[in-house]
């Protein structure tokens, strides 16, 4: 076999392939079986499916009658998982950043620390990062954080009471991520890592679980004056972006230095109407 064993989540496909010696044997062929078709199904050509979380052996068995066989260990986990999605900002801005939920089972609570690249900073509002909450979870869950080390975050999200988190998968929370001017243009690496959920069983019983780490790339590009909400361009929300930054409303997405298009230490209407301008092409 190709593979001694692998690691799957429910939903999950994975090609297997029965490799056969000797190259000019007169019959080649094999037969594919799963030990537990409740975990993983396997077809005619070795393309497993995983169905359900547990263990099982996936088998290639020759047809000649040699009685020769092979085997792949595989695992298959439930998709409890969260994950991290890409964004783009310019250096010297501030966006926002999607970590997402697939809770398969009933999620209580989870934690995860995030890492950062050099240059790369989350949020503070104070002395409170800034991280907020999605969803039906909203309602019944809250957020404590703490900065660990340069560069890496930890969160922990826990219930209001004896409550689960909703099963709509794309619940999550938000992380609103600071970019430094002197971060150069390129591409890098954002990674939630040691994630841990806790599962509610049958009879309130609760299991740790473990999901897989996830990374997003981040994208930096150059600063654009009038591009203040840092997506790479000078678009209507960059106008919705300043009116709500005049009326001191503190949008999540405002890079100040290319909002004061005027030079003047300011951002005013004045700049608004310039930023109006570069769409029109006037």
């Amino acid at each position: 076999m190709n593979e001694a064993e692998a690691e799957m989540t429910v939903g999950e496909k994975l090609q297997l392939e029965a490799i056969v010696a000797p190259e000019n044997a007169t019959d080649r062929s094999v037969t594919w079986s799963s030990t537990n078709e409740t975990v993983a199904v396997v077809s005619e050509t070795g393309l497993v499916s995983a169905v359900g979380s547990g263990t099982c052996q996936i088998k290639a068995a020759a047809n000649d009658g040699s009685g020769k066989t092979a085997s792949c260990l595989i695992t298959v986990e439930k998709n409890n998982k969260l994950t991290v999605t890409d964004m783009t900002q310019c250096s010297g801005g501030r966006g926002v950043l999607n970590v997402l939920l697939t809770d398969e089972e009933t999620i209580m609570g989870f934690q995860f620390d995030l890492q950062l690249p050099d240059g790369v900073t989350v949020a503070e509002n104070g002395s409170n990062l800034m991280a907020a909450l999605t969803g039906n979870a909203v309602n019944t869950h809250s957020i404590s954080s703490s900065k660990v080390s340069d560069g890496l975050y930890r969160f922990v999200v826990t219930p209001q009471g004896n409550r689960a988190i909703s099963s709509a998968s794309g619940d999550g929370m938000t992380i609103t991520i600071d970019v430094a001017d002197n971060v150069v243009v390129g591409t890098y690496t954002m990674t939630i890592k040691d994630i841990e959920m806790t599962v509610k069983k049958a009879g309130n019983v609760y299991e740790d679980i473990h999901p897989k780490n996830s990374t997003a790339s981040l994208t930096v590009t150059e600063a654009v004056m009038g591009d203040v909400n840092g997506d790479g361009r000078v678009s209507v929300t960059d106008v919705i972006s300043m009116n709500s930054y005049i009326l001191e409303e503190e949008p999540a997405q405002f890079i100040r230095k290319v909002a004061d298009l005027n030079g003047d230490g300011k951002v005013t209407i004045t700049d608004m109407v310039q930023v109006i301008d570069i769409i029109l092409g006037r």
